[in-house]
């Protein structure tokens, strides 16, 4: 009886160790479940419920960001993806992937937010607790798989630019895209380039993947390199693509845009 009482104990404090949801944030208007710790490169879920009085028929998203113990903000981590319709006493998941920890960061924190539309028109907003980051894996461990998983590059050429991609990615790893622009751009150009899912063997279009990361200053003739993590696939997508675009400022304000070839994801 002793030896089970100590084994179901020991079982329970390394499952609260990644994943449980070991810390609770409550705010006017939500409540937020988050785990207290994460393992490198791990998958977590964080849970936010709505208020009974919160403002009804508005969506909630929410982003992950780093920070330091002492709570001074760091940086953008991770998309939480696109706002998701939530009506007052509602639960919903958020899932995030943790990507490769910023350096002087010591914990992340889901920062979510209730809008009509996007980040920019919320009405209101909260933070989860600090989520500390554990040691149970190497953090180079995704690149060195990503670099061995990559030997043949595919290359697209379009209108306004040629891009290099690997044909193959290892799943959950990282990989290097290469954009040459054309001499021949508009003067005062950005570059933005964002992942989306496919299924290639039907050519199906599965959805959105990941954000690409802000915009980069586009000089004509000049070569970008672009650095993306796998994301977690949806049902169906077996392969993803960068789609780029050369705008002044945002993706709505493009002026043209180029999909890269299919990369595989084994």
């Amino acid at each position: 009886m002793k030896n089970n009482l100590v084994k179901h104990i020991l079982t329970a404090a390394v499952s609260l160790s990644f994943g449980a949801a070991a810390a609770t944030v409550d705010s006017p208007w939500c409540t937020i479940n988050s785990p207290d710790q994460i393992a490198p490169d791990s998958v977590i879920e964080v849970e936010i419920t709505l208020k009974n009085d919160a403002p009804a028929g508005l969506k909630v998203g929410g982003d992950l960001h780093f920070a330091n113990d002492k709570g001074a903000y760091l940086g953008f981590a991770a998309w939480g993806g696109n706002p998701k319709p939530l009506e007052p006493g509602q639960k919903t998941t958020f899932r995030y992937r943790i990507p490769k920890w910023k350096e002087g960061a010591d914990t992340v924190f889901a920062q979510f937010f209730l809008t009509p539309a996007t980040w920019k028109e919320k009405v209101r907003e909260h933070r989860s607790a600090p989520i500390r980051l554990g040691s149970t894996a190497p953090q180079s461990a995704p690149a060195k798989e990503t670099a061995t998983a990559a030997p043949a590059v595919r290359k697209k050429e379009g209108s306004w630019c040629t891009i290099e991609t690997p044909a193959q990615v290892a799943k959950d790893g990282t990989f290097h895209v290469k954009l040459t622009l054309k001499k021949d751009i508009p003067a005062g150009m950005k570059v933005g380039g964002d992942i989306h899912l496919k299924n290639s063997d039907t050519g199906a279009y599965v959805g959105y993947g990941a954000w690409g990361g802000a915009t980069k200053p586009a000089t004509p003739g000049e070569t970008l390199t672009f650095t993306y993590r796998v994301p977690a696939l949806k049902s169906g997508a077996n392969a993803v693509f960068i789609h780029y675009y050369l705008s002044p400022s945002t993706w709505q304000e493009k002026v043209k845009d180029q999909p890269s070839e299919l990369i595989a994801v084994k």
